[in-house]
């Protein structure tokens, strides 16, 4: 309604007052994600504070992939990488690290990627998923495990 009659500031407002317990989480998603497209293309001036609304529900509903969407969107490169970790989405972390500047931050979040799979891969099991990575110490633990 606020959107055809193009007051789009009012169409933002509406969207943020839908919480999660009014709807299923994916209605939630779609209903948010309209709410940040209205913002990136009628409301360039809101979309910063609508991301840092939107991104927090996204990630407290375990919409993990469109939280990170959004984030990376607006440059919030670290909270997208965060957000693709939450999901296992490894080659997306990889791919929003490598738009990070300066170089040094950009390889501290990389490691941080590498990290977290490891982990994951670890609690997994999946020991030769990270002697595939190149990660020797797979072999390690897969030598100790018998």
């Amino acid at each position: 309604m606020w959107e055809e009659s193009r007051d789009y500031n009012k169409a933002i407002d509406r969207y943020l007052e839908i919480t999660e317990q009014m709807f299923q989480p994916d209605a939630l998603e779609e209903i948010w994600n309209n709410c940040f497209n209205v913002a990136m293309t009628y409301a360039k001036d809101r979309v910063q504070d609508v991301v840092m609304v939107l991104g927090q529900r996204l990630l407290k509903i375990s919409k993990y992939d469109s939280a990170a969407d959004i984030y990376e969107a607006c440059g919030l490169f670290e909270k997208a990488i965060d957000a693709y970790i939450q999901c296992q989405k490894w080659d997306r972390a990889y791919e929003c690290a490598q738009q990070v500047r300066p170089q040094e931050m950009q390889q501290m979040l990389v490691n941080k990627i590498q990290e977290q799979k490891k982990t994951t891969l670890i609690q997994g099991g999946k020991f030769n998923k990270i002697v595939e990575g190149g990660d020797m110490s797979g072999l390690e633990m897969l030598s100790q495990r018998g």
